[in-house]
Order: C-alpha cells, then sequence, then structure tokens
C-alpha cells in the first residue's frame, strides 16, 4: 500500500509491465491475466476496507511505508548480488571455452529501428506462424531481446550464438538456453532481419 502525504490519503499503486498487445489493436479483455485481475481485486478491496473501517492512522501508515520500502530495498540488494554473481560464473564459463571460435555468426540486416508489432505482421506469412511468434515473445525478456537488444547487438557485428549469450549474461544477468535464443534468430532470418555467416 502507497500513503499519498500530499492529501493525507492512503492508496495503492498496481504496477503491470505491459505486454506484447500493449497500444495495439490486439489488446482486448481477454488478454487481461486473470490471476493479476484477482490479486488486484483483493489488494483494492483490502484497502478499502481498512480505510471504511477509519483505524488505519498516520503512525500505523508510516509504520507500513517503512516496512515496505525496507522490504523493496533488501530485495534489490539480493537480487543485484545474485545477478553479480551470475555475471562472475558466466565470465569463468568463457575462460573454461564455452564459445567456439568457428560457430556460425550472425549479422543484422534489416532497416534500423525497433521491430515493431507492425514488422511481424508485415512478414509473417500465415495466422498459425504470427500466432506462434506471439507466443514465443510473451515470455519476458524475449519480446525485449527479439525486438531491441539483439538486432541492437548483431548490427555493427558479427556475433555466435554464444557470444549472443554472453552478452545477455553480462549485461542482464540472465542465461538464455540455446535452443529459445536460437528460436529468436530463426525468426529474425525468417523476416530477413538477420543473415547467418559461416565461418568454414
Amino acid at each position: 500500500m502507497i500513503y499519498i502525504y500530499s492529501f493525507s490519503i492512503p492508496s495503492i499503486m498496481v504496477n503491470q509491465w505491459p505486454d506484447i498487445y500493449y497500444h495495439t489493436n490486439l489488446d482486448t479483455i481477454d488478454k487481461f491475466d486473470p490471476i493479476l485481475a484477482k490479486r488486484i481485486a483483493i489488494g483494492i478491496g483490502s484497502s478499502l476496507y481498512i480505510i471504511a473501517l477509519n483505524r488505519l492512522d498516520k503512525e500505523t501508515i508510516e509504520t507500513l511505508s517503512k516496512a515496505y520500502r525496507e522490504y523493496i530495498s533488501g530485495y534489490t540488494k539480493l537480487k543485484y548480488n545474485i545477478d553479480i554473481l551470475k555475471k562472475y560464473k558466466y565470465i569463468e564459463d568463457l575462460k573454461n571455452g564455452v564459445i567456439k571460435s568457428n560457430a556460425p555468426r550472425f549479422k543484422y540486416i534489416g532497416d534500423k529501428g525497433v521491430i515493431t508489432l507492425r514488422t511481424i505482421l508485415r512478414f509473417c506469412p500465415s495466422t498459425e506462424e504470427l500466432n506462434s511468434i506471439l507466443e514465443a515473445l510473451e515470455r519476458q525478456p524475449f519480446q525485449f531481446l527479439f525486438t531491441h537488444y539483439i538486432p541492437l547487438l548483431l548490427m555493427n557485428r558479427e556475433v555466435s550464438i554464444d557470444e549472443i549469450k554472453m552478452y545477455i549474461a553480462l549485461e542482464y544477468g540472465i542465461d538464455i538456453d540455446e535452443k529459445s535464443l536460437l528460436k529468436l534468430i530463426d525468426y529474425l532470418k525468417q523476416f530477413k532481419l538477420v543473415m547467418e555467416i559461416s565461418t568454414t
């Protein structure tokens, strides 16, 4: 719960990262997650119930706000340390020869700019293929990697799959499995936005 100090009004803030349908003509009510909707309803209902009881004094609100801030601060520090450890582990793997020198490399050859839903619609040969791609991109952080990071990474250099994995791990502290990464690259190749360059 968030306390709006300016007006002395207890309030809550709902945060949901926009999905791939956000600001498109596909953003319909059936795309809304029912589990998230339930949690929002419980959060709003609980807040309204407490406010209606008129027992939420300033001291209680400040205690709750402090506890929430400490929780977020602790979570952020913990996540940061875990991300750092993942990066160090990946660097150690690189020293042990994870990257193959003769692996195929990839280069972005499409127009500069973000890959939008319109781009995907324009290049998809069928509705089935479109649904398949959208389903694959629903998993975070695949949408961002597909539309932003990978094209930008491949724009000025030729990079192998292992190197793409390395850069993602070093940049974001996450380890994307090779199969999922190859699937994203295959879609980009299918759209003629990325080309494969053989090193043999």
